[in-house]
């Protein structure tokens, strides 16, 4: 039993997932950004190649033509240099713009935006030699060398295979113009960078599998360590039982402050608490507590009980024991009868005599 409690058998809870992508830890496989950068690349030599083609031959033939005319002197080469590099990155930034924004979209489909610190905090346990041992004999690793070396071979025959189906061409091509081998160059590498996709894309899915079952397989639970989040989180069951009850008292006690009004009498200790009762002769077994109340509440009870010109007896000692031993809306115990029928019978007389000046007393 004892063990099945710390086997990792339960699927990760959202709580645990959301602290894993706080510290950067999320399932993602790069294998799928490789495909897609390379996808790119195969797809801008296949469509925009040939204007990076000619544009460098612009730049070549421009220096080419200036070849002998061009001063190295310090003042001669900030004139025409800077044109070069500006020509130059304007070749390059288009297709190194293009790379970033299709690295960054697809680490955000894989596993949607993740920016934290955490991994740039100092922690000891990354140069511990013994944990970094341990993390060499994983499965991991073992997965990524097959994977490297999987790679290496499709890659490499692909390779071979194309270099002997080209072999015939180049040599026929030094019969060709010069102005065909741009064409040539860009129909045969595209190609090539489209096979070598290809290949990549199916180990990618793959590893795309492994990961999210390795990712989750990591993340996965034992079932005290649920609980123990569920603690954490919720709090003890039993402490969560009495906040409501406590909850529901206040709640009670508020709702109580609008039945000031039709209390016979308000008891009070004088100042820490306020008691306000209601008997209806014929209609109650008892009286009961209509509203009570201690520190603040129980001055603004005393407020309202002087605004509807409710009797108030100071009597501390059943002023505690009523707010220790009744609940609101509840019929007082049997020990409570007596003095508290003297107090509303004193009510009682002192509102038939609409006696203003002695509506506060101590009983």
């Amino acid at each position: 039993m004892a063990e099945q409690e710390q086997n990792p058998s339960e699927s990760a809870t959202p709580y645990k997932l959301e602290q894993a992508r706080k510290r950067g830890s999320v399932s993602r496989s790069p294998e799928i950004t490789t495909v897609a950068i390379m996808l790119w690349v195969a797809a801008s030599t296949l469509f925009m190649g040939h204007i990076l083609v000619r544009n460098s031959l612009d730049i070549s033939s421009q220096l080419f033509n200036q070849a002998g005319r061009l001063s190295f002197a310090e003042t001669q080469v900030g004139h025409w240099f800077p044109g070069v590099i500006r020509d130059g990155a304007m070749l390059i930034i288009p297709f190194l713009l293009g790379t970033v924004i299709v690295g960054i979209l697809i680490n955000f489909i894989q596993s949607g935006p993740v920016f934290t610190t955490y991994p740039l905090k100092p922690d000891f346990n990354r140069i511990n030699p013994i944990a970094g041992f341990k993390k060499i004999l994983t499965v991991r690793i073992f997965v990524e060398a097959f994977k490297t070396t999987l790679k290496a071979v499709l890659m490499g025959t692909v390779l071979y295979f194309f270099i002997l189906g080209i072999l015939p061409l180049v040599t026929r091509m030094f019969q060709a113009e010069i102005v065909q081998y741009p064409a040539f160059l860009i129909d045969k590498s595209s190609g090539l960078l489209f096979r070598l996709v290809a290949i990549l894309a199916v180990i990618a899915l793959l590893d795309l599998i492994y990961t999210r079952w390795d990712f989750a397989k990591r993340m996965r639970m034992s079932r005290r360590e649920v609980r123990d989040e569920h603690k954490q989180r919720e709090g003890d069951p039993r402490i969560r039982q009495k906040i409501r009850e406590l909850q529901r008292e206040m709640l009670k006690r508020a709702s109580g402050l609008g039945k000031v009004k039709d209390a016979d009498v308000l008891i009070t200790n004088p100042r820490r608490l306020a008691i306000a009762l209601q008997y209806k002769r014929g209609e109650m077994a008892a009286p009961r507590i209509v509203a009570k109340g201690a520190g603040e509440l129980a001055d603004h009870i005393r407020s309202m009980a002087r605004r509807h010109r409710i009797p108030i007896v100071e009597n501390r000692k059943l002023a505690r024991a009523l707010f220790r031993d009744s609940g609101i809306e509840q019929p007082l115990k049997e020990k409570y009868f007596s003095e508290v029928a003297r107090i509303l019978v004193w009510a009682e007389t002192l509102r038939k005599q609409r006696n203003a000046s002695a509506l506060e007393v101590t009983a």
